[in-house]
């Protein structure tokens, strides 16, 4: 799976600028925001491959209302801090912005819409 589309939910603005910074490195639409009140919107008209979300900045409600609502059509990764607990799909901080689509590659590859 090659991710070219990527939405990143965060109120770390150094993650959203690093993130920022990997979708223009390697061409694709990559899609930030810190307004929980506006992902849900924000997410149904992008339509991204993938959903990685920062656990330990947003918080667990609306975690679960977009695993609920998106889950069954596109991968949820939720990026945790030692210690945390996540879901099926997990990546640990510090965020690893050089492995990051590799990571999100192998995470999210056998995908098929199950969740």
């Amino acid at each position: 799976m090659k991710i070219k589309k990527l939405f990143f939910l965060s109120d770390n603005q150094m993650m959203i600028t690093a993130i920022e910074a990997l979708g223009k490195e390697v061409g694709g639409e990559f899609f930030t925001l810190s307004n929980e009140d506006d992902a849900f919107h924000f997410i149904r008209d992008i339509v991204p491959e993938v959903i990685l979300v920062d656990i330990s900045t947003i918080s667990a409600e609306t975690i679960k209302r977009i695993e609920a609502e998106f889950c069954e059509k596109i991968p949820v990764v939720e990026l945790v801090t030692k210690g945390e607990e996540g879901a099926k799909r997990v990546i640990q901080a510090p965020l690893d912005i050089a492995n990051l689509m590799s990571n999100l590659d192998r995470i999210c590859g056998d995908f098929n819409g199950e969740g």
